[in-house]
Formats: structure tokens, sequence, C-alpha cells
């Protein structure tokens, strides 16, 4: 049973997955030379129109995101002021703790 935690079954894994690729290629490449090539006019085939999309949407896109990324800029520059702010409340408290760590020992000095 020693032997199981030896193995790597992250290669084994890879090794499992490289072989069952290997296969589904192969029996792909069979099945392709199997059929006979469909002419053109014969084969299936979807036509799309040439203009799914109009010009006037594409510039509604471009302006939504310009205007996104001036919010994202600014939303950017918020978050940076919040935490130089957070970082001054920081030191405050800290400045608050020993003055009160300070106090405390006055109060027992005293006694």
């Amino acid at each position: 049973m020693d032997w199981v935690a030896g193995l790597d079954f992250e290669k084994i894994a890879n090794a499992i997955i490289i072989l069952l690729t290997g296969c589904l290629a192969a029996f792909g490449f069979r099945r392709g030379k199997a059929q006979a090539d469909v002419p053109a006019e014969k084969s299936p085939h979807v036509e799309i129109a040439g203009a799914l999309v109009d010009s006037s949407s594409v510039k509604l896109l471009a302006g939504e995101l310009a205007g996104q990324a001036v919010c994202v800029t600014a939303q950017t520059a918020a978050t940076r002021d919040q935490t130089e702010e957070l970082e001054e409340l920081r030191h405050a408290i800290n400045r608050l703790r020993e003055a009160l760590d300070r106090i405390a020992m006055e109060i027992v000095r005293s006694r």
C-alpha cells in the first residue's frame, strides 16, 4: 500500500488525458478520411447578414465604455483617498491608545 503514496496522481491524470485526446483525434482523422468530400453547393451552410450592427450602436457602446473608464478612474482615486484617510484614522487611534495607557499608568501610580 506504500507504493500508492509514491504515485504522482497529477502526472497520471495528465497522461490519461493526453492518451484520450490522442485516441479521439485518431478516430476523428479516420472518420474525416472515410467521408467523401461534399461539394460546396450541396453542403449545409448558413448565411449571415452583413449589417447585424449599425454604426450608431457601436458609437453608443464606445461612448458608454469611455464613460465607464472615467467612472472607474474616479472610483480608483476615491478609494485611494479613502485608504489614506483610514491610515490617518489608524494613526489617531494608536495615539489615543498610547494616551490612555499613559493615563492608566498615572492612575495606578497615584494610588
